[in-house]
């Protein structure tokens, strides 16, 4: 027993003074690959996962809600550790205790330059406008839509004289009210 308590503390002490010895890391494309892989395999089975689990918890009726609200808080959270999340995990230490990062390396997916990260460019390396061509390029896209959904329902209006029945109709029910038959009998 002594000599088992023995060999763990002497491990213990010696853990931190092995990183001396280690060689400068170095990236591996089959470590990278199987990275990519695994964290592909995790955000596909993650929200689906969490989505039945949740909604199965919940009233059928609300089955629906549960599930988006479960892909939405994912969205977010792989939105925010892209942003920040990585940069407080792995930035540099603040206070020299080991507990946090510091922003000094926020967002660097998307803006890194080849200096910091190893894998090559960033997002937006080079280019930083093209952030915002692309917001433009979004809003022109939904301008676009808006303007052909008013057309649409414009021309349909147009052509049928109106796209919602009158009150009465409505109520009477339209097979009752175009055609004076009833499909089902219901007292």
């Amino acid at each position: 027993m002594k000599k088992k308590i023995l060999m763990m503390m002497t491990g213990i002490l010696a853990f931190p003074f092995y990183s001396v010895f280690a060689e400068e890391p170095v990236l591996d494309s089959g470590n990278t690959a199987w990275m990519i892989v695994s964290t592909a395999l995790v955000m596909m089975m993650t929200p689906a996962g969490l989505a039945l689990f949740y909604g199965g918890m919940s009233r059928y009726k609300n089955l629906l809600n549960t599930m988006a609200m479960t892909f939405t808080a994912y969205c977010l959270s792989s939105v925010v550790w892209v942003m920040w999340g990585y940069t407080l995990a792995f930035g540099s230490d603040v206070g020299g205790l080991g507990l946090i990062g510091g922003l000094n390396n926020l967002a660097t997916g998307i803006f890194a330059d080849p200096s910091i990260n190893a894998l090559g460019t960033g997002l937006l390396y080079g280019k930083p406008m093209q952030l915002a061509i692309q917001l433009v390029s979004i809003l022109g896209t939904a301008v676009f839509t808006a303007i052909g959904t008013v057309i649409v329902v414009w021309v349909t209006k147009l052509i049928t004289g109106g796209i919602r029945v009158d009150e009465e109709n409505e109520i009477m029910g339209l097979d009752n009210s175009l055609h004076g038959e009833r499909a089902f009998e219901i007292e």
